[in-house]
């Protein structure tokens, strides 16, 4: 028996007990009982004696016959308890004690259909112990379960609500309307009650079983999985040996099974995009490190390098995971192409946050060093870039990263100049010409020589500039107006200290420097190393009034006026240095 008496709260009936069946039994009937209501209203006085003698002798007899069914009762004999009720009832057809009674024997030989008749027929009566209505949701329960086994779902489900609306605290009564729900295929009321449940016995792994078997039935087979494997971890959190443990990790395994087998499938006729489904519908179910993986390749695969990230990232931030070579490589890419877009969009920073992750996955990657210096360089962040572009070299022996270091060398010398931080200027120049000669770098160092007093090395600046590029105007400009001061002694004098002098059979436009002539450095790839020479020099215009032709390739231009005069240089040479053709001198007559 589901219930027991002794589980009843007290009542007004008392409940004694000589055998295996509780009685209970029956005080002597209560003033308020519908039989003796008349009497009780009304005064002795008024009411004959003979009727007090009849009514008294009624009840004696009706009590006695309650008495003897209780004796039954106690005795397992209960039909004949009914029949003694009966006769009890048929006396006092209003006490609802002999009622009561009778439902209990009902209920007892599993005469449902009655017990619920005389349970209700109490209810429905004034007098009505608070135990009653749990009672009757008993007997409701009871002839729910019958019409269950019969498979009357519905009829079944009716009695069990019946019971429910009576007494909500009977949990197998919830456990019952669960089943029949199920067996209805009412799926949603189904998962309320057992939840409802659940709430209360949170710490049960039975529950978590049946749970996760009603999602097994399901026709969304991800999401079934993906329960199944919820309620599996709990069971497992609470009774890690429980005996349904077993089948439902081996439901959960299949699945994820059958869904990574249709993907390799999928990838090998050229249908990336279905295979990511499919191994999405598994890492629903299960997040393993080796499916993630797999989607994330595939991911890059297909060009969608922020999934592929997010796929592959947290794997690779794992503590003691061991990853392939191939993982790394793909997620720097991934990382890499995604910076490729932010550039396309304009969002330098976020460029060199992702790039810098590329890096950070992949070191040896030259282009990734190549995009973060541009995108350092794009912010004049010169510095940075020089680190990279350094990096660029050392994996990959290009002199084009070499001139590009250079570069930006000589960009943050002139900063650096501009700020009149000459000795730091000197170092990034010096760094700048040791990777490549660049002219313009060797002019600025010989400007920086001269603001550090170092008049002898800005000279000999100059003159390394010049003789790469003899055309060069601002060093002819710096060397004429700020070292000689424009004064032509001091020019010549330096000329002289240089051994300057022309070849033995020269042409208009060529000249002897000694020491050895330094070839112009001929750098296809950047014209940032030999700027181009301008055709007309600065001094040209000032030997046009002299009628002094000076091509495009002097190395020296002297000041206009008493050239020959002032300066104690022979005229040949003047006129060799200018690039004038030198005629023979005249005799005097």
């Amino acid at each position: 028996m589901l219930y027991d008496v002794q589980t009843v709260p007290q009542s007004p009936l008392k409940v004694e007990s000589t055998g295996t069946t509780p009685i209970p039994t029956t005080p002597k009937p209560s003033v308020e009982s519908d039989s003796n209501k008349d009497l009780s209203e009304r005064s002795p006085l008024h009411i004959p004696y003979h009727v007090i003698a009849v009514r008294t002798l009624v009840y004696e007899k009706a009590e006695k016959h309650n008495l003897n069914g209780l004796s039954m009762m106690s005795k397992g004999r209960f039909i004949a308890a009914i029949s003694e009720f009966n006769k009890a009832i048929y006396l006092l057809p209003r006490e609802m004690s002999y009622v009561f009674h009778r439902a209990e024997c009902y209920l007892s030989i599993n005469d449902i259909q009655g017990a619920i008749d005389n349970y209700r027929r109490v209810c429905q009566n004034s007098f009505q112990p608070k135990f009653v209505p749990r009672r009757l949701a008993k007997a409701y329960f009871t002839h729910g379960l019958v019409e269950m086994d019969k498979g009357q779902l519905y009829i079944a489900l009716e009695k069990f609500e019946r019971s429910y609306n009576l007494f909500k605290g009977n949990d197998q009564l919830i456990m019952a309307m669960v089943m029949c729900h199920l067996g209805l295929d009412e799926m949603d009321e189904a998962f309320a009650y057992l939840n409802k449940l659940i709430q209360k016995y949170d710490k049960e792994p039975d529950l978590y079983v049946i749970r996760a078997k009603m999602y097994q039935s399901q026709e969304d087979v991800s999401l079934i999985i993906a329960q199944v494997y919820h309620n599996l971890e709990i069971i497992k959190k609470l009774h890690p040996n429980h005996p349904e443990v077993p089948y439902l990790q081996r439901i959960v395994n299949d699945i994820v099974v059958q869904y990574r087998n249709k993907a390799f499938e999928f990838v090998g006729v050229g249908e990336v995009r279905k295979a990511i489904t499919c191994l999405t519908k598994a890492i629903l179910i299960i997040k393993d490190a080796l499916l993630l993986t797999q989607r994330g390749l595939l991911f890059h695969q297909i060009g969608d390098y922020r999934h592929a990230i997010e796929d592959l990232q947290p794997i690779v931030e794992q503590e003691k995971m061991d990853v392939s070579k191939e993982v790394l490589t793909k997620l720097a890419d991934s990382f890499y192409h995604l910076a490729l877009g932010f550039v396309r969009y304009g969002d330098g920073h976020e460029a060199i946050k992702a790039v810098s992750q590329a890096i950070r996955y992949n070191s040896t990657a030259v282009e990734y060093y190549k995009l973060r210096a541009e995108c350092h360089e794009s912010f004049e962040r010169y510095s940075e870039a020089v680190n990279d572009y350094s990096m660029c070299y050392n994996l990959h022996d290009d002199p084009i990263y070499n001139q590009m270091t250079s570069s930006l060398l000589y960009k943050i010398a002139v900063q650096k100049y501009k700020d009149k931080n000459y000795v730091k200027a000197l170092d990034t120049l010096n760094r700048c010409i040791k990777t490549v000669v660049l002219v313009e770098a060797l002019l600025l160092r010989a400007k920086t020589f001269y603001k550090l007093q170092n008049t002898k090395a800005a000279i000999e600046g100059i003159i390394e500039v010049l003789k790469i590029n003899p055309g060069n105007v601002e060093a002819q400009r710096f060397l004429l107006e700020d070292i000689c001061n424009g004064s032509d002694t001091d020019l010549a004098n330096i000329l002289q200290a240089y051994s300057i002098v022309p070849f033995p059979e020269y042409s208009t436009n060529e000249i002897k420097l000694q020491p050895d002539i330094i070839e112009p450095v001929n750098h296809n790839t950047s014209s940032a190393i030999i700027p181009n020479t301008p055709k007309t020099s600065i001094i040209e215009s000032q030997f046009q009034k002299l009628s002094i032709h000076v091509p495009s390739s002097a190395a020296f231009i002297y000041p206009k006026s008493s050239l020959a005069k002032r300066v104690n240089v022979p005229r040949d040479t003047v006129l060799a240095l200018s690039g004038s053709k030198v005629d023979s001198p005249k005799k005097e007559k």
